[in-house]
């Protein structure tokens, strides 16, 4: 049974390694006690851990954002499983998680990212694309 807990700083290298596996982005060389507390320090965040048989096998965060008509819309991010627990419900157990968070948030909607390889798994979990995401990367 799959056990989502609030993240944990002890969690913290084996997430980052699992994030390098869907992302070229490079942490920077801070202390990892700075970029923490940084992390935590968002008051609009809930990132949770996964595990499986005490096993960590996933990470996925929701972030809220309040609209200025007064709506409230949830972005999920990092939405990760270990490479050797794929293929197993857990990406779809975490999906749910986060959508069941947004909703006890009293989310409008709840929208991600996504990679084009990803489509079809996003489409599986009852996501529609709506529009064109774009970035500029800093």
């Amino acid at each position: 049974m799959i056990k989502p807990k609030p993240v944990k700083i002890q969690d913290y290298q084996k997430i980052i390694d699992m994030l390098q596996s869907i992302s070229d982005f490079i942490p920077r060389g801070e202390d990892i006690n700075d970029i923490w507390n940084s992390y935590l320090s968002q008051d609009n965040l809930n990132g949770f851990s996964f595990f499986l048989d005490n096993e960590l096998v996933g990470y996925g965060s929701i972030f809220y954002e309040i609209k200025i008509r007064g709506g409230k819309a949830g972005h999920l991010e990092d939405v990760v499983v270990n490479q050797n627990a794929r293929g197993n419900g857990i990406g779809q157990f975490i999906i749910d998680f986060l959508i069941n968070e947004g909703k006890k948030n009293n989310c409008y909607k709840v929208s991600l990212n996504s990679k084009e390889n990803n489509i079809g798994f996003y489409e599986k979990c009852g996501f529609i694309q709506d529009g064109i995401t774009f970035q500029r990367k800093l």
